[in-house]
C-alpha cells in the first residue's frame, strides 16, 4: 500500500495577485487556499492513497501527485534536480575582489586534470537533466591551461556552458573558440565599475584598459554578454547607471545590480551582512535540490559559498549522478536544509541571506511543513 505526504520542497510566492505554493523541485504551482491546498494540509503525516482518493476525488489526487506537491513517503528524500552545476576547474584567480573571500584568504594553484574532467562531463551527459555547467567556483576560468580542451569536451557533449569571468584574460583566441563552441549560453563579465580607478580599488587588478577591450571585443563577435554589477549599497548606483551608459544599447538583455552577499558570512568586512540563525532548523534551499558544486578533486560541496570545502557531502567519483544524489551524505544534507534534522552550531546555511529569506516563506507554510522524524 502507497502512502503519500505532502512535500518538504515547498514555499510560499506572493505572484503580485495571489498566494500560491511553489514546488522547487520541478517550478509546478498550486494556487493557495484551494482544494489542493487542503490536500497538502491534511497530508503531513502519511496517508494511504485510496483514502486520498476517496477523501478528495482522483483527478485532484492525480493533479498534486503529477506535480509533486504530495510524494510517496519512501521517495521523499530521493527528489532532485541539478539544473545547474558548478565544476571548480582551478583554485586560482588574479583579482582580489572585495566582496570575494579571495581577498582575505588564499589558496595554493592547482587546476582539474582532464581526465577527472571527462568523467564529469560523461556523468552529466548520462544524467541529461543538466541545463548548463560554470567552471567557476572562486577562480578565474581564463587562467586555466586545459581552457581549449575544457571547451571541446563540453562541446563533444553537447552541454551548455556559462562563463563567469573577470575578463583580463579573455584574450581573442579564446573569444573566438568560445563563439565557434556554440556551446556558450551565456558571458558574464565580472565588472564593478567603468571608472578605472574605483575598479582598480574595488578588484584589486591594474590592467582596466585590457579588461574593457576583451569586453568590446566579445560583444563585437556577438557573444551574449552579461555584466555582473556588484558593489556596497551606498555607491553601486552611479557604478550601474555608468555601465549601463556604456553597454546597455550594445548587449541583449537589461543590465541590472547583482545580488552582492557575504557568501554565508564568510566576509568579514564592510559586506558582511550579520546573519545568524539560532534555530537549530533550517527553512529550505532550492540550492539543495538544482545546483551541484564540484570540487577540483571530484568533491561535492553542500554548497557554491562553501569556500573552504568544509562541508562535503560526496564525491563524482562515488557513482552515477543519480546515485550521488540518493547517497546518504546528500540526504542528510537534504534533511538539514529542508528543517526535518537540526544542523550543528557552525552549519553553512545558519549565517546565508538566502536563509533567512527562506524563514520568512516558511513561517507562513508552517502548517502545511513536513512533520515526520527523519
Amino acid at each position: 500500500m502507497l502512502y503519500y505526504q505532502t512535500s518538504p520542497y515547498l514555499q510560499l510566492h506572493n505572484t503580485g495577485e495571489s498566494l500560491c505554493v511553489k514546488n522547487l523541485v520541478n517550478d509546478e504551482v498550486l494556487q493557495a487556499d484551494t482544494a489542493g491546498w487542503r490536500v497538502l494540509e491534511h497530508c503531513t503525516s502519511p496517508v494511504k492513497a485510496d483514502m486520498l482518493v476517496q477523501m478528495f476525488d482522483e483527478p485532484l489526487f492525480k493533479r498534486v501527485t503529477a506535480g509533486q506537491f504530495i510524494l510517496e513517503t519512501g521517495l521523499i528524500w530521493q527528489a532532485h534536480r541539478y539544473r545547474y552545476v558548478d565544476i571548480e576547474v582551478s583554485t586560482h584567480c588574479n583579482w582580489k575582489c572585495e566582496y570575494c573571500p579571495n581577498r582575505s584568504f588564499s589558496q595554493a594553484e592547482a587546476y582539474m586534470g582532464l581526465q577527472l574532467f571527462e568523467n564529469i562531463v560523461q556523468k552529466l551527459k548520462d544524467y541529461g537533466k543538466t541545463e548548463y555547467v560554470t567552471l567557476n567556483a572562486f577562480n578565474e576560468p581564463t587562467l586555466d591551461p586545459y581552457f581549449f580542451e575544457r571547451l571541446r569536451i563540453l562541446q563533444q557533449a553537447c552541454i551548455k556552458l556559462v562563463l563567469m569571468t573577470n575578463g583580463s584574460y579573455l584574450d581573442k583566441k579564446k573569444a573566438d573558440a568560445l563563439k565557434e563552441s556554440n556551446i556558450i549560453e551565456v558571458l558574464w563579465f565580472n565588472l564593478p565599475s567603468v571608472d578605472s580607478d574605483v575598479f582598480r580599488q574595488m578588484t584589486g587588478w591594474h590592467d582596466f584598459e585590457t579588461v574593457i577591450k576583451n569586453i568590446d571585443y566579445c560583444i563585437d563577435i556577438g557573444l551574449n554578454v552579461r555584466f555582473a554589477v556588484q558593489g556596497k549599497t551606498s555607491n553601486i548606483g552611479s557604478d550601474l547607471q555608468s555601465i549601463k551608459e556604456k553597454y546597455q544599447n550594445r548587449v541583449r538583455q537589461p543590465i541590472e545590480k547583482w545580488e552582492t552577499t557575504d557568501r554565508a558570512g564568510l566576509l568579514d568586512n564592510e559586506y558582511n551582512l550579520g546573519v545568524n540563525i539560532p534555530s537549530p532548523y533550517m527553512f529550505g534551499c532550492p540550492t539543495a535540490l538544482h545546483n551541484l558544486c564540484i570540487g577540483i578533486g571530484g568533491e561535492i560541496m553542500a554548497c557554491f559559498n562553501d569556500y573552504h570545502k568544509e562541508f562535503v557531502i560526496g564525491n563524482i567519483n562515488d557513482g552515477t549522478i543519480e546515485e550521488i544524489a540518493t547517497s546518504p551524505g546528500v540526504i542528510r544534507h537534504k534533511q538539514k536544509v529542508f528543517g526535518v534534522i537540526p544542523v550543528e552550531p557552525g552549519f553553512i546555511c545558519r549565517k546565508c541571506i538566502r536563509m533567512k529569506s527562506a524563514k520568512l516563506l516558511s513561517r507562513y507554510m508552517s502548517r502545511i511543513r513536513l512533520k515526520t522524524q527523519a
